[in-house]
Order: structure tokens, then C-alpha cells, then sequence
């Protein structure tokens, strides 16, 4: 990887290009204090619009409360900063999964590096959890694919009758019939005790395994969007708006000949409540033909891609390296998606939080109080990797 150029902010946070597979891209930094080995890597994905500064005071917070451990970093996806993208060129979802798959590689996995919990928002968190499966397995060029049904799954259909050798319970009758299911119930509830003694014993060393090999010890989800809601207004009207993104982003193009002061204003005055930092944030973004054209193109592949059903199985094989964070009245991650993932995935690691809305990172507030709400999780995920290598190597 080559870094083509890198500047620090007053703000402690160091604003570096990379190349990444041959694309510049911007990382923003906070190195860990007093040390050039931190004992942790936090890498924000961000959602879209997917430029970095929307989380510089989340960064701040997470440096903070780790007390300097952590070294924090936020990507921007591809065509989100100005400055950087080609002229005209696009990036849509799959095209982004394949840049962090290749930005993880290159710079936060592998031998030498510090364990990496990703910090993933929204459509982020699509992208985090493809790319850390893809890691896991040592596949860098293509999508994730469902696995065949798994062993629990098998075991559960063959235990209507597992015994071939014997009748059928239809030929079975009278007090032979009651003694002969009750040996029957005793004999699977031990099959069952020792198979699912069995399987956890695997999952573990499973789990051991990938976390030796991508490193990636943790993905969080923040207020995730994994599939599209058909019956959501402001989905379909986005859907609708994303599909003339070219059209939007060349009204988009004359925003930027406006004096910046004016540009504040305007979003002050339409974008409701945002503190500083975002209200900067979108009056770049949102004034640069590329930058929105980027937005709308990769949210167009998004509805087409998360049209269908949630790859759910991704969690599973995450296990307990995965947790989620959801929003009441999240339009992206509504009540009935999160009863579908406690229905699909039930040990998922999920925390509802009444006080945050999807769009956190335009508030200060809101970005200190998520920070303080990760930074134990991110504890125990230390704690709990560092003991699980330890068994399994031993």
C-alpha cells in the first residue's frame, strides 16, 4: 500500500491518502497514545453518504474513552471525497465491498497488527460483515455464498424416526408403544446433549480459527441497513431518487459555486438538527457533482442488491464476534427486521437504544453517548479473544 500524502488536524486526527488497489483513498487517524503498538484497532465503515468527517467527534470520543489504547480510523467509501474521486466515475455496493476486503488486507489484518473491531453504520454494516466473511476465508475476489444447510438443521429432520432398524410408531401399540417412546426421548435427549456438545466444541475452534486468520475480533453494527422495507415511503421515494442520480448530482454541481457561508446556511435551514462538524460535512459533500453522484449510483445498487432476503447466516457464522446497535422508529431497521434477526439469529448480541437515531454521527451528543456504550463491548471482545486463543492453542 502507498501513502501518496498525509497532514494532521488541530483536532489530533490525521487525514492520510492510501492507495488502495490502485484508488485513493482517505483514511481519517487517531494514533494511540505513547505507544506505537496499540492494543486495539477501531475502524469506522461508514454508511451512506459514506465521507469520514461525519464521524470526526465519534473518533475523538472512542480515542478518549480507551484511554489512548485504541488507534481509530474512519474510512470514506470510494467517490466520497472531492478532491479524489476521477471525474465521473462511480462506485456501486458490490464495488465497495471489494474496496474494504482490499483495504482491510492491506492495512488493519495480518501478521503484526494489533485484533480489529469494526465499527460499521448503516449500509457499513453490509459491507463489514461481507468483507470480514470473505476474510475469514482467505477470499479477497469474490461474494459471500450461504453455506448448505447446517448440522443442526439435518440432525432436526432426521430425528422424526433416527433409528432405521426400527418399526415404525404406527406398528408400535398399547404399553410397548408408551415404553418404547419414552427409550426413544431418553435416547435422543442424549444424542442431542452430546451433538450439541459437539457442535459448541467446533464453533469454537471455528471461531478461534477465523479470528487467527482475518485478525477482526469484532463487527458492530450501528443502526444497520440490511434489506429494503417495500412497504417504507421514504424507502421507495429514495429508490425513485437514486435511479436520476446523474440528473441530481449535475443540480448538485451548482450548489458548489455558492459561497461556502451560504451553502451553511442552507443546511442549517433544511437539514434539521446537526451540530457543527456535519453541518461542514454536508455542505462539501453535498456541493460536489462526483461526491452526490457517488451517493445516489451506490444507493440505486443498494435497493437492487437488499431486495432480497437478509443474508442473516452471515451473523451466525460471525457468532458471538457480532453486535448490533438499533434505534426506535429507524426507517432502515425496523422493529419487525429486528424480531426477524432475534428469530433467525437468537443468541445475537443486539442493544435497543431509546435515545439515539440513525443518523448519530451529526450529533456530538449522540456520538459520546454510543462511543461510551461501545467501549465495554470492545473491552470484552479483548478479554474474550485473548482467552479463547489462549484455550484453543493450548
Amino acid at each position: 500500500m502507498t501513502i501518496t500524502s498525509s497532514k494532521a488536524t488541530a483536532a489530533g486526527i490525521c487525514t492520510t491518502v492510501v492507495d488502495v488497489g490502485g484508488v485513493p483513498t482517505e483514511l481519517l487517524e487517531i494514533d494511540a497514545v505513547g505507544t506505537a503498538s496499540p492494543d486495539v484497532q477501531l475502524l469506522i465503515i461508514p454508511g451512506n453518504p459514506g465521507a469520514a468527517p461525519f464521524y470526526v467527534d465519534f473518533m475523538q470520543h472512542l480515542a478518549q474513552l480507551m484511554g489512548g489504547r485504541a488507534a481509530v480510523a474512519t474510512v470514506s467509501n470510494l467517490g466520497m471525497a472531492a478532491d479524489l474521486n476521477p471525474a465521473g466515475q462511480v462506485y456501486d455496493l458490490a464495488q465497495q465491498v471489494d474496496h474494504k476486503v482490499a483495504l482491510l488486507q492491506q492495512r488493519f489484518t495480518g501478521p503484526g497488527r494489533p485484533p480489529l473491531v469494526i465499527l460499521a453504520h448503516s449500509i457499513g454494516a453490509y459491507m463489514a460483515i461481507h468483507a470480514t466473511h470473505r476474510l475469514d476465508l482467505g477470499d479477497c475476489t469474490g461474494a459471500a455464498v450461504a453455506p448448505a444447510p447446517n448440522a443442526r438443521m439435518t440432525a432436526a429432520s432426521e430425528w422424526d424416526w433416527p433409528d432405521a432398524a426400527a418399526p415404525p410408531p404406527s406398528l408400535i401399540t398399547g404399553d410397548s408403544q408408551a415404553a418404547a417412546m419414552g427409550m426413544q426421548q431418553a435416547a435422543e435427549g442424549e444424542t442431542r446433549r452430546q451433538r450439541d456438545v459437539a457442535q459448541q466444541q467446533s464453533a469454537t475452534q471455528q471461531q478461534n480459527s477465523r479470528e487467527q486468520g482475518s485478525g477482526i475480533i469484532k463487527v458492530i453494527a450501528l443502526y444497520p441497513f440490511l434489506q429494503v422495507d417495500p412497504s417504507c415511503t421514504r424507502q421507495r421515494r429514495l429508490a425513485w431518487l437514486t435511479r436520476h442520480h446523474a440528473l441530481v448530482a449535475r443540480l448538485a454541481g451548482g450548489l458548489g459555486l455558492l459561497p461556502v457561508g451560504v451553502r451553511r446556511g442552507l443546511v442549517r435551514l433544511l437539514g434539521g438538527a446537526m451540530d457543527a462538524h456535519a453541518v461542514d460535512t454536508v455542505a462539501d459533500v453535498f456541493a460536489s457533482r462526483d461526491c452526490v453522484a457517488n451517493g445516489l449510483f451506490m444507493g440505486c445498487s443498494e435497493f437492487q442488491l437488499l431486495a432480497a432476503p437478509a443474508d442473516w447466516w452471515l451473523l451466525q457464522w460471525l457468532g458471538s464476534r457480532f453486535a448490533v446497535f438499533v434505534a426506535p422508529n429507524d426507517v432502515w431497521f425496523k422493529e419487525w427486521k429486528w424480531q426477524e434477526m432475534h428469530r433467525q439469529v437468537p443468541d445475537v448480541e443486539s442493544y435497543l437504544v431509546e435515545t439515539q437515531t440513525h443518523a448519530f454521527c451529526v450529533s456530538t451528543e449522540q456520538s459520546r453517548d454510543l462511543a461510551a456504550r461501545i467501549v465495554p463491548i470492545v473491552e470484552a471482545a479483548l478479554a474474550s479473544s485473548g482467552s479463547r486463543l489462549r484455550s484453543w492453542a493450548a
